[in-house]
């Protein structure tokens, strides 16, 4: 049901599988020493607008484009890596050449995450998956659990965030090549630590962003705060979903991520049945049962307090989509504004927060509450009357990330603001409860670097 996309190495040469819904005909553009064009075979049974053509001697390192029709040739949308950018050709890699030395790692439990989130090109001087796999043993030695890399997925210009993401299976090259990352989580996995991914299928970066030219990506039913809503219940949708679960199961299973963790889940706009969590979801557990693995978690970043992100599918008074936890911001805004004093945008809610209302946000503190600003209930209960409890360990809270510190105007962080004994009360509050706690770059030693918004676009 989810095909492997791109170029496939095999015994003998490559496969190259296109996904081109809005092509009538692919064609397959060899540049370099190979360079030759072919016409690329509709496959039928691998699902709508895929297109295959397997080269003999062709392998690793080749460059490559797609052309639909007669169009320019553009990147295949599904690279596993832009050596030249996100503009340039796409480059043949084989994931099978890497000699992984993590056999004996099994994984880890829920209920043991402690996460540290990092950004791969500020993490270090370098900037680089080879400088930030060196540091990988001061994070093991903190306590840290689990690493959670902000987006990896290429990106046009030199620097970015990460969220406006164009090649959504390449790793950028701004951090090194494909196996620098397969490294940076072998290693990772040697001393014990897990590491997740986050993934963005909410919306494209506005630059580089290919697939929207091969598939019908966006739906005109609905809007979000970037545009257009990613199409996941109109026309065309089953390939997009189809492309964008693959796409996850890819991670997992060439760059052995042990989860992933799903941006703005609030903003996928899904009608239909199953909702794409649920299919997601689905998905991850099949790739489990295929690779006789555990512990593959997904993590929805969602602002509603929603107990159906994280149900279970099966329950008869309360079915969800099975998720396994969810980022909750509540217990972050109530430290803001205790410590701190914010009470502007969503902060307002929380005002005149007490430590007992802290106390109280053992899953999230909106259950069901009026919310102040809108006059209206927010969220869901934690322990409803029918129906499973969310357990301690599904909530993923913080006192920093990078949305809390890179969406202030000066990127400024907590410790900016309250004194050390104060961030040290805080730090305690975090790490003390039997919720899941997340830790920000530089947040072990109060740094207070600024981390703003970035991107770069060219």
């Amino acid at each position: 049901k989810y095909p492997r996309l791109g170029a496939l190495v095999e015994d003998g040469g490559t496969r190259f599988r296109g996904f081109a819904p809005k092509a009538s005909a692919l064609t397959l553009h060899l540049e370099g020493d190979a360079a030759q064009t072919i016409e690329m075979t509709p496959v039928e049974d691998l699902g709508a607008g895929l297109f295959e053509a397997f080269v003999e001697g062709v392998g690793a390192g080749a460059r490559y484009r797609f052309q639909m029709d007669d169009q320019t040739p553009f990147p295949d949308p599904a690279s596993r890596y832009q050596p030249e950018g996100v503009h340039g050709p796409s480059e043949v890699v084989d994931p099978s050449a890497y000699d992984w030395q993590d056999g004996n790692w099994s994984g880890l439990a829920q209920t043991d995450l402690v996460f540290y989130e990092l950004h791969v090109g500020t993490f270090t001087p370098e900037g680089t998956l080879a400088a930030a796999r060196r540091r990988l043993p001061h994070l093991k030695a903190l306590g840290i659990t689990a690493v959670e890399l902000m987006p990896l997925a290429d990106f046009p210009g030199r620097w970015s965030w990460g969220y406006d993401h164009a090649a959504l299976f390449a790793p950028s090259r701004a951090y090194g090549t494909p196996d620098d990352l397969r490294a940076f989580v072998d290693t990772a996995h040697q001393l014990g630590l897990a590491v997740f991914h986050d993934l963005i299928y909410t919306h494209l970066g506005p630059e580089g962003a290919y697939i929207a030219a091969y598939a019908p990506m966006f739906t005109k039913k609905a809007r979000t705060p970037w545009g257009a809503a990613i199409n996941l219940d109109d026309e065309g949708s089953e390939g997009v979903r189809t492309f964008f679960i693959e796409n996850a199961r890819y991670w997992l299973r060439e760059y052995h991520f042990d989860g992933l963790r799903l941006d703005a889940t609030h903003t996928l706009r899904d009608r239909s049945e199953p909702h794409f969590l649920r299919e997601l979801r689905d998905a991850v557990r099949a790739f489990e049962a295929e690779h006789e693995t555990h512990y593959r978690i997904i993590i929805a970043e969602d602002p509603r307090n929603l107990t159906t992100h994280i149900f279970p599918v099966d329950d008869e008074d309360a079915p969800g989509y099975g998720l396994d936890g969810v980022w909750t911001d509540d217990f972050h805004h109530q430290v803001r504004t205790f410590t701190a004093g914010d009470s502007r945008g969503y902060y307002g809610a929380f005002i005149g927060t007490q430590a007992r209302d802290i106390a109280h946000t053992l899953g999230w503190f909106y259950d069901g509450r009026r919310n102040p600003l809108t006059g209206k209930a927010w969220g869901t209960e934690t322990n409803p009357r029918k129906g499973p409890e969310v357990r301690l360990d599904q909530c993923v809270i913080c006192i920093q990330n990078h949305d809390q510190v890179g969406n202030r105007p000066g990127g400024t962080r907590l410790t900016d603001d309250i004194d050390l004994a104060t961030y040290r009360a805080a730090t305690a509050a975090l790490l003390f409860p039997p919720l899941t706690p997340l830790l920000f770059q530089g947040q072990e030693w109060a740094a207070r670097t600024p981390f703003q918004f970035f991107t770069d676009h060219y």
